[in-house]
C-alpha cells in the first residue's frame, strides 16, 4: 500500500513509518525540513510541507494518484493560546480532508485523535457510546476536528483513533516523570494525586492498532488502550523500582494554586509545557477509557506498565535523556 503520514518526525509517527515500511508498504513523509527528517533516520518519500488552517496545500501535488491511506497523526498537544488548537488541529485537519477529498474520488483517512476529544471518566471508563465532554481546548480542537471531517465525507473509508496516555521510546512527555523519580522528588496534581486513574497503551501495542486499521481498511471510531488502568502512584512506584530509588518525597500542589501558576506562566515570555490548557487535564481524577471497539477486530494490547517502564527506560538512558 502507499500511505502518507503527517507528523512523521513525532513520536507516534515516526514508530508508525517503521512498522509499515517493515511490512513492505511504500510511505510518504510529510515533513517540515528534510534535513531534521534524515537526522532521524527516518526512511521513506519524503514530501516537504506543512498544514494551513486555509491555504492551497500545493504539496499535494507531490503524492502519487494511487495513494491507498492517510494517517494524520500531526497536531499540537501544548500552547498558551487556545487559537493555537482550533488553527493547526481543527481548521488544519479540516483542511487537509477537504483538499484530500477534492483530489481523490477513494481513500482511507485515519485520524488520530485522543482521550481528550472526549473528556475525563467519572464513576466508569469512557465508552465511544458515551457523550463527549471536553474540558480543555486541546480536547474541543480535536473533537471538533473529528465532527469536521465526519461532516465534510462523502466518498472516503474514515477512522478515529482515540489514544490515551502513550508509553515508549522517544516520548519526550513521560521522560518529565522519570527525570521527577530520579531526583526522589515527586510534585503531583491535587492532594489525592497519587490515587488519580489513567487508561495508558505502550506504543507497539498502539502502533499494532493503527496498522491493522489503516492497512486493513476498518472503520469506526476507536478508544485504544490496555485493558488495565492504572494509578500515578502505579506509575512512580514503578519507575521507582526499574531506577532502584529507594525513597521519594511527595509533594501535592493543590489545585487552585496549580490553576494559579499555571495562568502565571503563560505571561512569562518561555514556551513550557505547563499551561492553562494542560492544568485543565491536570486537575482531573480519572482519564480511563474502554477498549472494547479494539478487541472487537482481533487486538488486546499486551505490554504491561512494568514492562514498558523497562523498554521506555533503556531508551532514554541510550539517548542521555535522564
Amino acid at each position: 500500500m502507499k500511505i502518507l503520514i503527517t507528523g512523521a518526525t513525532g513520536f507516534v509517527g515516526s514508530h508508525l513509518n517503521e512498522r509499515l515500511r517493515s511490512e513492505g508498504h511504500e510511505t510518504f513523509l510529510l515533513v517540515r525540513n528534510e534535513k531534521k527528517a534524515k537526522e532521524f533516520n527516518l526512511e521513506g518519500n519524503f514530501i516537504s510541507g506543512s498544514l494551513s488552517a486555509d491555504k492551497e496545500l500545493q504539496w499535494l501535488s507531490n503524492l502519487p494518484e494511487d495513494l491507498d491511506s492517510v494517517v494524520h497523526v500531526a497536531g499540537i498537544v501544548h500552547s498558551p493560546k487556545d487559537e493555537d488548537f482550533v488553527n493547526i488541529n481543527t481548521l488544519g485537519t479540516k483542511n487537509l480532508f477537504k483538499q484530500l477529498h477534492d483530489k481523490y474520488n477513494k481513500l482511507h483517512f485515519v485520524f488520530i485523535s485522543s482521550l481528550a476529544a472526549g473528556g475525563p471518566s467519572q464513576n466508569s471508563p469512557r465508552m465511544i457510546s458515551d457523550i463527549d465532554a471536553p474540558i480543555s481546548a486541546y480536547g474541543k480542537s480535536k473533537l471538533d476536528a473529528e465532527h469536521e471531517i465526519e461532516k465534510m465525507n462523502e466518498k472516503f473509508s474514515l477512522s478515529i483513533i482515540r489514544p490515551p496516555m502513550i508509553i515508549g521510546p522517544r516520548d519526550p512527555a513521560i521522560v518529565d516523570i522519570f527525570k521527577m523519580v530520579k531526583s526522589q522528588v515527586i510534585i503531583g496534581p491535587g492532594m489525592n494525586f497519587l490515587e488519580k486513574s489513567y487508561s495508558y497503551i505502550f506504543i507497539s501495542d498502539l502502533i499494532d492498532i493503527i496498522t491493522k486499521i489503516t492497512t486493513g481498511g476498518i472503520e469506526g471510531k476507536f478508544y485504544s488502550s490496555h485493558s488495565q488502568s492504572i494509578t500515578f502512584s502505579d506509575i512512580i512506584e514503578t519507575i521507582k523500582s526499574e531506577m532502584k530509588i529507594k525513597r521519594l518525597i511527595n509533594i501535592p500542589i493543590p489545585h487552585g494554586l496549580l490553576t494559579a501558576v499555571a495562568t502565571a506562566s503563560s505571561w512569562l515570555p518561555i514556551s513550557s509545557r505547563f499551561t492553562k490548557d494542560k492544568a485543565k487535564e491536570l486537575i482531573q481524577n480519572s482519564w480511563c477509557c474502554s477498549n472494547e471497539e479494539v478487541l472487537s477486530i482481533g487486538l488486546e494490547p499486551k505490554i504491561t506498565l512494568k514492562e514498558a517502564i523497562q523498554i521506555t527506560k533503556k531508551d532514554y538512558e541510550q539517548r542521555n535523556w535522564l
